[in-house]
């Protein structure tokens, strides 16, 4: 959801599906994520688990509209045996690593917009957890659809900014810290709450995309 604008002042436009902490100065944020869940007419549909359970580090840049960041992706899912992960090709090649590779090939796609990373995995071990991580830098691809600069911060799957998979079919768990200089007001859908000197917010509806 894009924020609403108000003049001279700076914004973080943040999404649904999250729980978040949000620090001003130094902006910490925490997110909980889910996919979709299927529609059930009659009933609440059980609980479906998580595939995937993201723990990322966000550094924005907004005097340079540039950010980098860091990723461990747990396989939670010990049916997989292969993931395809997509990042914007404007952050060049991310150096992914983790015992959880047993092969990685990195493409280009059609339009170049985006860099897929091909993951042959590693079986499940009992005694340790299947482990990716992803590290990279850079512009946001797609403004002003996304953005960063200096009124204003919007981040969505469109841009690029984490790895997700193509077709944002599957179920997600995720917490990220997000570090940006200067004085932020969150606009949310759901609730805010103070926290220290920043705010908490807190939305654990399913939702497409980690947004903010």
């Amino acid at each position: 959801a894009k924020p609403t604008q108000f003049d001279n002042e700076r914004q973080v436009g943040l999404g649904r599906g999250m729980k978040r902490a949000i620090r001003t100065g130094r902006i910490l944020m925490g997110a909980a994520l889910a996919g979709l869940l299927p529609s059930v007419a009659q009933a609440e549909p059980a609980p479906l688990a998580a595939s995937l359970d993201y723990i990322g580090s966000v550094e924005l840049r907004p005097d340079r509209g540039e950010l980098s960041a860091g990723w461990t992706i747990q396989i939670l899912d010990g049916s997989l045996n292969e993931i395809s992960l997509a990042l914007s090709s404007t952050f060049g090649t991310a150096a992914v690593t983790g015992g959880a590779i047993v092969q990685l090939t990195s493409q280009l796609q059609a339009d170049e917009a985006r860099r897929l990373y091909q993951i042959t995995l590693a079986p499940p071990d009992a005694d340790a957890p299947r482990l990716i991580r992803f590290a990279y830098g850079g512009p946001l691809s797609l403004p002003p659809i996304n953005s960063i600069d200096a009124r204003k911060v919007e981040l969505t799957v469109d841009g690029g900014w984490y790895p997700y998979q193509p077709g944002l079919t599957t179920r997600l768990t995720a917490q990220v810290g997000v570090q940006i200089p200067g004085d932020w007001t969150p606009i949310v859908i759901d609730e805010v709450q103070p926290a220290g000197p920043g705010y908490r917010i807190r939305q654990n509806d399913p939702s497409f995309d980690i947004a903010m």
